[in-house]
């Protein structure tokens, strides 16, 4: 896990006129891309009607073959603290060199294991008329840009922001992908509604609370993903506020009834003080989107030195199909499921310190004997009803390092921790204090009734998988699900799958409480259309014991961490085809979120030269629970043809020989 970073600063006589230039208007300020396409400005403009008042506002454009594209159009910038207001008449007074970043890091998990990028970065330095200091971090990539606040001083008073005047204009000649925010609950917020398919951008919420990031937009020429990362204590985290008139999306901070009402919803620090990064990745077509790792870019290095004890796979859970891990031979038959299916995990969730007739130690020693890794469920202490207080010991600071000391000796691989219902400071400051504390025990957490990723799995690699995400429990409790689901999936891997893992628990072929839409070929694909660095299979173990050999097979080898993603086709309610690397063997999954047939063709750019594959491409069968399999040998620049049926999917295996 250790990372190389080489940051080289341009000399005074380069800055001006290659990366940091006033274009355009008097007053602007640009920053370039590496490659000098893309560009972000920062300017002031006269606020409407506010005579004698200034908004300080940034721009991105795009520059090719002599034509400009903005992007975002003026988008204002600003924060309101208790003490200050940097939301008008700023004035610039100092600005940094230009800095070139190069760096390379690596990841446990992800779509990609090896990453490099280069962005370039400035520091402008404003102050407001009452001569306080906002300096304004930007950086740009040839994907995207990303800009954040930081306030200077010395440590000692604290200071809370009361207001964000941060906003993301975005040309309304197009569509958006996007989610509204919940509402406070038991169990809320937790990211678990369906994304609006398609909608006209600055469409308001459907109701107060507003939008959600991640939020996906095409416009006339381009795709943009806008969301945030590196939020760490000192801040919270935010989403967008319900009128988005003109295109304009504005921040929000979580609402006050979060945790119920519980903590500020105002973040407060001391100085100096770094505040998240927002950022927008930006590409002509999705491949730009679904391919990036701009949060994992700009979140912080990895704070653990030893990283061997994090090992991603596959694991067995009961609960989708049971509801409950109070059974210790249920539970032993999924430790069986795991074993039989070569899976290196399996899932205890809610219910097990009142087992029947036995205890989780036998559990563990079964476990244990069969080379099989647990996780086990735990209460934030988010959600009140129905759970008994012991389950509430990953609240408190010295029962959770007890608790932790005490899975460590029993072997135990990591912990599912459910219901933080808030983005409030003090939450984001519990996930955080979680993930150090696992990591010294040597456990993986698995968040679930949570917030988004924010990059947190660069900085903390034992973080696994998180859910935020309406996944298949729905087919349990939601009965729309079974019409919207397909649609649904492949919206999905466009937007909260693009940020980080997600716990979807995929591949569930029998029936829960309301029935599959989906085909067997849909469900099995998932297992290659979302990432998850532990990837909960969640269906009956008959359901996966009675597939055909093929289906069977590929989910036995199915990898949980990737060295490589491409993405190869499709469109958000429609369709996507995502092939993977591990190794020098590809997966290539695709899902059809219609009712009509779908043929796609695959071309395989992605492979080696000179070498020759082994495909066992298996899709659709002739009704919606059989398989059709086929083999042949393949090589680079081959294609292949693929029929996906009416909310159908394939997937394909291509072994290299």
């Amino acid at each position: 896990m250790l990372k190389k970073r080489f940051i080289f600063v341009l000399t005074a006589g380069l800055l001006i006129p290659l990366i940091f230039e006033g274009c355009k208007q008097k007053g602007e300020t640009v920053l370039r891309s590496p490659d000098g396409n893309l560009a972000i400005s920062l300017s002031s403009q006269n606020k409407v009607n506010e005579t004698g008042s200034s908004q300080l506002v940034y721009t991105v454009y795009k520059e090719n073959s002599g034509t400009t594209d903005t992007l975002i159009q003026p988008s204002p910038l600003g924060l309101k603290l208790n003490e200050s207001d940097f939301t008008g008449n700023l004035k610039l007074v100092s600005q940094s060199q230009v800095k070139t970043i190069r760096e390379d890091y690596t990841l446990t998990s992800g779509k990609k294991q090896n990453i490099s990028y280069t962005a370039r970065q400035a520091t402008l330095t404003y102050e407001n008329p009452n001569n306080k200091k906002l300096k304004i971090q930007l950086r740009a990539f040839d994907t995207g840009i990303a800009f954040r606040y930081i306030i200077p001083g010395e440590r000692g008073e604290k200071f809370t922001v009361t207001g964000e005047a941060t906003g993301f204009h975005i040309p309304e000649e197009g569509k958006a992908w996007i989610q509204p925010y919940d509402e406070p609950s038991q169990t809320t917020p937790a990211y678990e509604r369906y994304f609006q398919n398609g909608i006209k951008i600055g469409k308001e919420a459907p109701d107060k609370y507003g939008w959600a990031f991640p939020a996906l937009f095409q416009t006339k020429n381009h795709w943009m993903l806008v969301s945030e990362s590196a939020v760490d204590t000192s801040y919270c985290g935010t989403h967008l506020n319900p009128d988005a008139s003109g295109g304009l999306y504005t921040i929000q901070f979580p609402s006050k009834g979060e945790r119920f009402g519980t903590g500020n919803r105002y973040p407060s620090s001391s100085l100096p003080w770094k505040m998240p990064w927002r950022f927008i990745t930006i590409g002509e077509d999705l491949g730009t989107i679904v391919e990036s790792n701009m949060v994992t870019h700009l979140a912080d290095s990895t704070r653990l030195t030893n990283t061997n004890w994090i090992e991603p796979g596959l694991a067995s859970w009961s609960w989708w199909s049971y509801h409950g891990s109070r059974s210790v031979e249920r539970l032993k038959e999924y430790v069986d499921l795991a074993v039989e299916m070569d899976w290196k995990y399996s899932l205890v969730d809610a219910g097990w310190p009142d087992m029947d007739n036995g205890n989780i130690p036998e559990v563990i020693d079964y476990a244990d004997q069969n080379d099989i890794g647990l996780f086990l469920w735990y209460n934030s202490g988010g959600r009140t009803n129905n759970y008994k207080r012991e389950q509430y010991v990953m609240l408190d600071p010295e029962l959770r390092k007890k608790e932790m000391k005490k899975l460590q000796e029993w072997g135990i691989k990591g912990v599912k921790i459910d219901f933080f219902n808030s983005d409030k400071q003090h939450m984001i400051q519990l996930y955080h204090n979680i993930l150090q504390d696992a990591a010294k025990y040597q456990l993986m957490v698995n968040f679930h009734g949570c917030t988004l990723p924010r990059g947190w799995r660069r900085t903390y690699p034992n973080l696994v998988t998180m859910e935020a995400i309406k996944g298949a429990e729905n087919y349990r409790y939601d009965g729309s699900y079974t019409e919207r689901a397909p649609a649904h999936n492949t919206i999905a891997a466009y937007t909260r799958n693009v940020i980080g893992p997600m716990d979807y628990t995929p591949c569930t072929f029998s029936n829960n409480r309301y029935p599959h839409k989906t085909t067997y070929g849909h469900e099995l694909a998932l297992s290659i259309i979302y990432e998850s660095g532990i990837q909960h299979m969640a269906d009956k173990a008959e359901a996966y014991l009675s597939l055909p050999a093929a289906p069977k097979d590929f989910l036995k080898a199915v990898p949980a961490a990737w060295d490589e993603t491409r993405f190869i086709t499709g469109i958000p309610g429609e369709t996507v085809v995502i092939a993977r690397r591990k190794d020098n063997n590809w997966y290539i999954g695709g899902i059809n979120g219609t009712s009509e047939n779908r043929d796609i063709q695959i071309e395989t750019d992605f492979l080696k030269n000179g070498k020759e594959y082994s495909m066992t491409r298996i899709a659709d069968g002739k009704q919606p629970e059989t398989f059709n399999t086929k083999t042949r040998d393949i090589s680079k620049d081959e294609s292949f043809q693929v029929s996906m049926k009416p909310n159908g999917g394939f997937v394909a295996r291509l072994k290299e020989e």
